[in-house]
């Protein structure tokens, strides 16, 4: 089995009420790629709603099998009311799954081995982002404040 792992290459929907930390670039996608915690998404308290990622394609073979997507969100709620989770927009679709964090930043984690569009095993197309199922964005969504 072979790992493959993508960042954030672009932003393709950021709400009004996030910030970013720095300020400067103004961009969010780069502040989520790595588990530097001097760089971050804040949201406005109580104001949720998502961000969301555009990401290079995955390049599964067409001979996997047993192929999972896994999530890895690094977050930390420091006003003891945050939920927060991942999007996924799957042929055009959103779905997701929110979980509620506390205290300082900690690395959480879904692992998702069927395709939530299909409740079936991810296709190798689907994974690579092609057909009516397709992996087309991930981001994240959040209720309270970071």
């Amino acid at each position: 089995m072979t790992d493959q792992v993508r960042h954030p290459t672009g932003d393709f929907f950021t709400p009004t009420y996030w910030d970013v930390t720095p300020s400067s670039p103004s961009t969010f996608y780069d502040k989520v790629d790595e588990d530097d915690d001097a760089e971050y998404l804040t949201v406005q308290n109580s104001l949720g709603g998502g961000v969301i990622f555009s990401f290079t394609p995955f390049g599964i073979p067409s001979i996997a099998t047993d192929i999972s997507l896994k999530i890895r969100v690094r977050a930390a709620d420091l006003t003891d009311d945050l939920t927060l989770g991942y999007r996924l927009i799957i042929g055009g679709n959103s779905y997701g799954a929110d979980r509620n964090y506390a205290g300082s930043f900690t690395d959480y984690t879904w692992t998702l081995t069927t395709n939530p569009k299909t409740g079936e095993a991810w296709t190798v197309d689907a994974i690579n982002g092609v057909g009516s199922n397709a992996l087309q964005y991930i981001g994240l969504q959040a209720t309270g404040g970071i």
